[in-house]
């Protein structure tokens, strides 16, 4: 597939063959904003896996405030782009300064263009800034693009809202069920654990809707921070309770035993903080560093869990082997089986992102985002539901050792009984 002419250096050909206009009079907005202090690399990304369809305009506002020559803004098609840029670890001593691009635009200090997408077909493109001679630079850019019929998401992103509308009623139902049953037929036995995993629901649902709402809006030009703060602190908060739910499950917190020691408090506490602010200085900051940060601390908190969910099975199998046959020993095996179950659920949840990766790169076709996000949303209802099930407050001790109690019970009757026979 033709994805348009492949680009020289000469500038009136990139005038002419893809419709660059300096300093253009049309009004597109330019929301996304990079800022590069210290630039000296020859190969910056800007962004990667922009989908455009035929027609599509992009506009790009440069500053420069270290102006330097040899410098430019690139462009890449997916087919074009460089198998150095393609690598895990990208190898930019493998790319040259003369790859076949898109389009390419110089510039010194200052650049303000629009440029159209000519091509037979929707793809995806990579931006990049050139700096040949290394030269450090302080580079303020920002961005924007504008599909074709007014739209202002890429290509990939335009299902993914109505997945989000379609998940978020179910974890509402969901969630509102599993409420309706904690408050009439389990009420004598709900703890504030149960509680804890009905507002995993109801947080989950939440976020759907209002980040539905602020992508309806965004694809219509509206980029209103009162549609995307409310969906961010959701995302964050619904993030930190769902941590919050794995780890009081593997302590055994209202199942094993009714309270936490100080210091896991203090460690719950101090993990939930620290989540909570990392989240929102990514929000803030997007290119400082914040998600990894955020990233290996949850990764440390999965360790954590893992580590207390092995712990506990340790110490139920110890209590039922120096327990004898009864209703407790019952509940012991009863929570054992919830503890392994729960070890594979969690297993499930850490998991689960591999396979999304794998459907989204190797499997979907690459603007049919929507497939990997329900695909996501559907693992998250079905590890939340099986939890629910797992750890149901109708939790009862095991059959055979009701029949042990009772049989233990009729032989004292009868005892009884040949005493007061003599």
């Amino acid at each position: 597939m033709a994805l348009g002419k492949r680009t020289r250096w000469y500038f009136v050909t990139l005038l002419l063959a893809h419709g660059a206009i300096p300093n253009p009079p049309g009004n597109i907005p330019t929301p996304y904003s990079v800022h590069a202090p210290g630039l000296s690399r020859t190969w910056a990304r800007v962004q990667d896996d922009m989908g455009f369809a035929p027609g599509a305009v992009m506009r790009f506002d440069i500053n420069n405030t270290q102006p330097a020559e040899h410098t430019y803004l690139v462009i890449f098609s997916r087919s074009q782009m460089p198998i150095g840029f393609q690598q895990i670890i990208p190898n930019l001593d493998d790319v040259g300064p003369y790859e076949p691009c898109f389009w390419r635009m110089p510039f010194y200090d200052r650049l303000d263009v629009t440029m159209f997408i000519n091509a037979s077909g929707d793809d995806q493109y990579d931006i990049f800034i050139q700096n040949m001679d290394g030269h450090e630079m302080d580079i303020y850019l920002s961005f924007g693009f504008e599909n074709p019929g007014g739209r202002h998401l890429l290509v990939q992103d335009y299902s993914v809202a109505n997945v989000f509308q379609w998940f978020g009623p179910i974890f509402m139902i969901s969630g509102v069920a599993y409420a309706i049953l904690l408050v009439t037929v389990w009420r004598r036995k709900t703890t504030k654990m149960h509680t804890l995993m009905a507002s995993v629901f109801f947080l989950e649902a939440f976020y759907l809707f209002a980040q539905a709402s602020f992508l309806n809006a965004l694809d219509a030009g509206r980029n209103d921070w009162w549609r995307r703060w409310p969906a961010q602190l959701l995302d964050i908060i619904q993030r930190i309770a769902e941590l919050m739910m794995f780890l009081m499950l593997s302590l055994g917190w209202k199942i094993s035993r009714n309270n936490l020691n100080t210091c896991e408090m203090r460690f719950a506490s101090v993990v939930s903080g620290t989540m909570f602010c990392l989240g929102l200085l990514h929000e803030l900051w997007p290119y400082s560093g914040y998600l990894l940060s955020r990233d290996i601390l949850k990764a440390f908190c999965d360790l954590v869990v893992i580590v207390a969910m092995n712990f506990n099975l340790q110490l139920l199998s110890a209590q039922i082997m120096n327990a004898p046959a009864s209703l407790d020993a019952g509940k012991h095996y009863r929570k054992q089986k919830a503890y392994r179950d729960l070890r594979w659920i969690f297993f499930a949840l850490i998991g689960s992102p591999t396979v999304e990766t794998f459907i989204e790169d190797k499997v979907a076709p690459w603007d049919a985002l929507w497939v990997s996000r329900a695909l996501k949303l559907l693992i998250k209802w079905a590890i939340y539901v099986s939890l629910v099930v797992v750890f149901s407050p109708a939790m009862e001790p095991l059959r055979v050792f009701e029949l042990t109690v009772q049989r233990d019970e009729e032989e004292v009757d009868a005892r009884e009984m040949v005493l007061v026979v003599e």
